[in-house]
């Protein structure tokens, strides 16, 4: 820890990134704790990206926070990003700040809150994020004088640091119990140093769950792991712990850190648009999420029409996910022969599906929910083998029967939605 807070506290600029939970708000926190009263003025805000959540307007209370703990006088409520911005800026430009951004995941946040104007020399900013290209791709370092910025990769706990974060909750003391030495060491060394997987074990290590699993063998200790970061919810949906989607996201996040068309998925709107208007997709891309609407939010994109063409390259994809995009058909399957998933839901101008689609012979999914303008499927459509449900408006059922019927001949499940519920009409009831 005091080797890491050095090296926090030496930086003008410091951007520290590593997988969620590794414990990159804590210690963003102990050093504005230690250090916060040698400066003129400081703020911390936790937690951005969960605040935001997409929602644009959020990022107005965001700027509140540091605009008033900076300029020490009475708020003032503003209704424009922009006009906080400038404020900010300027504060920023005359005092000694120590300012803390936790957990940032948009430019747009970056900008917002730290504008693009010069700096106090001796002012420092720590930055907390998972994907760590972001600080220095923020307007204020597009000015010809760039800021001192250092990035810090955060590692995991040691192994004495790891077995006393285990031990202390789940034993009340630093060591095992007797008779739990061995146990304990085996799931050290699994959790390798993350301290939010040590912390979910340690509320769950009890002597039920542990001879509910064979704790000696990898599968044991797999099996424990997954009683506490698996749970089911509702309808018998399996949910996963947070902490396992960070993890799997950071690693593809390392497959390609400044590239997403290299990444094997891609999920972030952003980087998605990015790839589709750029044409960038490279074959190795297996997942795709784009959602237009989130891009519309933070006004970061007032028009754009998907064209066919930008799936061009993408001949690995399996999972296709397009939500609120602006398209009038939805064709050129051939270039994604190994699509398993389609995903097309809310884009309310999407009028037609190319027959090509009989290319994609590994479909086992089709989502059209809600793409109201969708009045007919493609004929070939039930020639597709694979294919076991297609969810899509009711007005298809009701003005497509010849498609429909050749579907219900190929035992596919067609779930048809209204504004109200999902039904299932005229299909026989040992299919439904």
């Amino acid at each position: 820890m005091d080797h890491h807070i050095q090296q926090t506290y030496l930086l003008f600029i410091l951007t520290i990134y590593g997988l969620g939970g590794i414990g990159k708000t804590s210690l963003a926190k102990h050093v504005y704790g230690l250090y916060a009263h040698e400066f003129h003025t400081s703020s911390c805000i936790v937690d951005i990206s969960r605040i935001c959540d997409g929602n644009f307007n959020e990022l107005l209370d965001l700027q509140e926070q540091p605009y008033s703990d900076i300029s020490k006088t009475r708020p003032i409520k503003f209704h424009d990003v922009s006009v906080y911005t400038a404020k900010i800026e300027n504060a920023l430009s005359r005092k000694r700040i120590l300012l803390v951004l936790d957990d940032i995941s948009t430019l747009v946040q970056l900008d917002a809150l730290l504008g693009s104007k010069g700096f106090h020399s001796r002012r420092k900013i720590i930055i907390t994020t998972k994907d760590s290209w972001l600080t220095e791709s923020c307007s204020l370092f597009e000015t010809n004088i760039k800021p001192s910025h250092e990035r810090h990769l955060l590692q995991g706990l040691r192994n004495i640091a790891s077995q006393q974060l285990l031990c202390s909750h789940a034993f009340m003391c630093n060591q095992p119990k007797a008779g739990y030495g061995e146990v304990s060491d085996k799931l050290v060394k699994y959790c390798e140093g993350h301290p939010l997987a040590l912390e979910v074990l340690e509320r769950d290590f009890t002597e039920t769950i542990l001879e509910a699993c064979d704790i000696n063998t990898r599968s044991g200790i797999t099996n424990l792991i997954d009683r506490c970061l698996l749970s089911i919810g509702w309808n018998n949906e399996l949910k996963m712990h947070q902490l396992v989607q960070e993890m799997g996201r950071f690693e593809v996040r390392q497959e390609s850190p400044d590239k997403p068309w290299k990444r094997s998925r891609i999920w972030s709107h952003k980087e998605s648009f990015r790839v589709l208007k750029q044409k960038k997709g490279k074959g190795n891309l297996l997942g795709l999420t784009f959602d237009m609407r989130m891009l519309e939010k933070e006004k970061l994109c007032a028009s754009f029409e998907l064209k066919t063409d930008a799936f061009n390259n993408m001949d690995m994809l399996r999972i296709l996910q397009l939500n609120y995009v602006h398209m009038n058909g939805l064709g050129e399957f051939d270039q994604l022969p190994t699509l398993e998933r389609l995903i097309v839901r809310n884009c309310i101008d999407l009028v037609e599906v190319c027959e090509s689609i009989e290319q994609c012979v590994e479909l086992v999914f089709i989502d059209l929910s809600y793409c109201k303008k969708l009045e007919k499927l493609p004929r070939n459509i039930s020639m597709l083998k694979n294919v076991k449900t297609i969810l899509g408006e009711s007005r298809i059922q009701n003005r497509d029967t010849d498609s429909l019927e050749l579907c219900m001949v190929n035992n596919i499940d067609i779930n048809t939605r209204t504004t109200s519920s999902s039904f299932v009409g005229a299909i026989p009831s040992d299919m439904e």
